[in-house]
């Protein structure tokens, strides 16, 4: 509805999105330019008018929210370009290096590594990943690069650790079959993505502290109220 009714601003920042030649190259194998520019007027808007904000019951407080933050619309749309830009340069770089391994040794560790980038990186990412986490994405992509450059001579170790990794995400789906989407449980999931940089690529920093304990600490309670434990 905003997208409508502020259409000024809306093709204003469509053409920004348009200028992004490299941006939409870099979206292409995901889907088109236009497509990237709907997502992210869609989620900017949300962002800016109504997350963490109780939704308009009337047509004068839908007019009153849109004239207070019309404002800061094109600032939110530049904050989640720049998130989109970020994402999909690690995405194309990470894309580029898997493509690259061709040792038959490394075969499961890549498969588990394209699987991740496609849970991370989905067409709709913008709508998918909450703004708190879309920051860290990048870094959980070049963990990918990390983890792949240092596969020589450890391909065991790497595959143990894939499978604990791969048994907290089981767990998670699990809960999430059980009781949707939350907020709590996509905090759980990103904790999980924290844990693969901290096992997998060392030398990147995690956002805080990250370990198999405190994931446990998080699912089990989780799985409790689920009714899966």
């Amino acid at each position: 509805m905003v997208l409508l009714s502020e259409a000024k601003t809306t093709r204003f920042l469509q053409k920004t999105v348009r200028n992004e030649r490299d941006l939409g190259l870099q979206f292409a194998p995901l889907g088109s330019a236009d497509m990237l520019a709907d997502e992210l007027l869609r989620a900017s808007a949300w962002y800016c008018f109504f997350d963490g904000r109780e939704l308009p019951h009337s047509t004068a407080e839908y007019d009153a929210r849109v004239t207070q933050y019309r404002g800061a619309w094109p600032a939110t749309f530049d904050t989640l370009l720049c998130h989109a830009k970020a994402v999909l340069s690690a995405r194309f770089a990470a894309v580029r290096a898997l493509a690259s391994a061709k040792s038959p040794a490394f075969v499961d560790s890549v498969r588990d590594m394209n699987a991740q980038l496609v849970r991370l990186v989905p067409a709709d990412f913008l709508d998918r990943i909450p703004l708190r986490h879309l920051g860290e994405v990048p870094r959980y992509l070049d963990a990918i690069v990390h983890r792949l450059d240092g596969l020589q001579g450890r391909i065991q170790k790497d595959a143990q650790v894939a499978a604990e990794v791969a048994a907290f995400e089981a767990r998670l789906v699990r809960i999430i079959e059980k009781l949707g989407a939350r907020s709590d449980l996509e905090d759980a999931r990103f904790l999980i993505e924290e844990y693969r940089v901290a096992v997998f690529a060392q030398r990147l920093r995690t956002k805080g502290k990250v370990s198999a304990k405190r994931i446990e600490s998080v699912l089990v309670p989780l799985e409790e109220e689920a009714g899966v434990r």
